[in-house]
């Protein structure tokens, strides 16, 4: 499969080549594939900054576009990966943050506790934090120390929301779906 940039880099097309004379141009990726090819692009860049900041003297870096970066962004790299894959990407990526020389500082944000779990290990003594959310409508960071059953208590959020649902008697479709996905975490947990 090949890709294809438009001139401007505000579109790619895919092709796909089988090894004989048949072409097939402009072929369509599943939304998984979509998420994969991003990540990939994603990842080479950050590679790319990674080097070029690692070079310690300014005039040898090929480029002064990095320069004045200061944080890079990772919002939740795992969707439609399977858990061999999310592992292999937290490694992956646990080992490129710490192969950065600079001062560049990396936020990660996930709704996995096995993505968390992986990146948690590889970086062992790392400031780790969940974001909660205020009943008067703000966030506060709190620290986190250990795995993700330390830190991750989703299961308690949506257990008190159908309680709360049911003790106001404002029970609405949704929260059914919210008591299934508690069983499955339940399920999950129990084996």
């Amino acid at each position: 499969m090949t890709p294809h940039f438009s001139t401007d880099f505000s579109s790619v097309s895919f092709s796909f080549e089988r090894g004989n004379n048949q072409h097939e141009p402009n072929i369509k990726i599943s939304k998984g594939e979509e998420s994969n090819f991003i990540w990939s692009v994603f990842n080479a860049l950050l590679e790319q900054v990674i080097g070029e900041l690692n070079i310690a003297e300014v005039a040898n870096r090929s480029t002064d576009v990095f320069n004045n970066l200061k944080y890079v962004f990772v919002d939740d790299p795992v969707s439609s990966l399977d858990e061999n894959h999310l592992i292999e990407l937290a490694v992956n990526l646990a080992g490129l943050i710490k192969s950065s020389q600079s001062d560049l500082k990396f936020i990660i944000t996930t709704h996995s506790p096995l993505f968390y779990n992986v990146l948690f290990n590889e970086f062992s003594n790392k400031a780790c934090y969940m974001l909660n959310r205020q009943e008067d409508g703000s966030f506060t960071l709190t620290e986190k120390h250990g795995d993700s059953n330390k830190s991750f208590s989703y299961h308690l959020h949506l257990l008190q929301t159908i309680e709360l649902a049911i003790a106001d008697q404002k029970v609405e479709r949704y929260h059914f779906t919210l008591l299934r996905n508690l069983y499955e975490k339940t399920a999950s947990f129990l084996g």
